[in-house]
């Protein structure tokens, strides 16, 4: 039933952001937005969001192979990249943010 495997992805999603660290309140010297983003970095619902980006990231790789490899048997049969260029720069782009956040 699709509507139980909404409820089960919402509680697990609740679930996961309310996993986080602790020992970062007690850092007295931070600024508050310091506190903020590093909550936001630890938290168990961040690093679902970038595991799914990297899974997203490793299919669009995959894919992209497959497309390259068409291209390279049949030249007739080969189509446009442009959209898996687009997705593969959105993942660099996360990856930076996410170093940046670090």
């Amino acid at each position: 039933n699709c509507k139980e495997l909404w409820d089960g992805c919402k509680e697990l999603v609740i679930f996961a952001s309310l996993m986080q660290v602790e020992e970062i309140s007690q850092q007295g010297d931070w600024t508050h937005r310091r506190r903020v983003v590093a909550k936001l970095v630890a938290s168990s619902l961040f690093s679902m969001i970038m595991t799914a980006i990297v899974m997203g990231n490793f299919v669009i790789v995959l894919i992209e192979a497959d497309m390259l490899a068409t291209c390279e048997e049949k030249p007739e049969d080969c189509k446009d990249l442009t959209v898996i260029a687009r997705l593969d720069l959105l993942c660099i782009a996360a990856y930076i943010v996410e170093i940046l956040l670090r």
